[in-house]
């Protein structure tokens, strides 16, 4: 009895050990696969940002993707991919680049993010939450499936 007692405490005290050993980042990048509004899945154009009081028209938009298994991507004009994970929860955005990206479009932070339908049109404007630094993402559906 005393060794079926001593082998259940040495099992805990592994298995403690384990989850403690993950990273923050490897727990972070768990609850990634989540979102509260399926509404942002799928793929979006960025044409415009704003910051600092000043509003950025560009000439290219590029390609946003926020993928079902919590993956995403920003595809520029070059089809160049940059990788990121993404959540969804409670209006706040969070984005974490993997992979080492040394070009980020966005900041590896938490976001305001507000969808909004009109018509045939979804925008989702996404807001640094502790910069003046807004992005405006667009996509067109058809409104016969809707």
């Amino acid at each position: 009895m005393k060794m079926i007692l001593f082998s259940i405490c040495v099992l805990a005290i592994i298995s403690c050990n384990e989850n403690a050993s993950r990273s923050e980042k490897e727990i972070l990048l768990d609850s990634f696969k989540n979102t509260d509004n399926k509404n942002i899945l799928g793929n979006w154009v960025m044409c415009s940002t704003s910051g600092n009081g000043i509003m950025t028209q560009l000439n290219v938009c590029p390609t946003i993707s926020f993928k079902n298994d919590g993956t995403g991507s920003v595809a520029n004009s070059s089809m160049l991919f940059e990788n990121f994970n993404w959540s969804f929860k409670k209006g706040i955005l969070t984005i974490l680049y993997y992979g080492g990206s040394s070009a980020k479009t966005f900041e590896d932070t938490n976001y305001y993010a507000i969808i909004k339908k009109l018509n045939n049109e979804m925008d989702l404007t996404i807001r640094e939450q502790k910069k003046d630094y807004s992005f405006y993402l667009s996509r067109y559906f058809d409104i016969s499936n809707h």
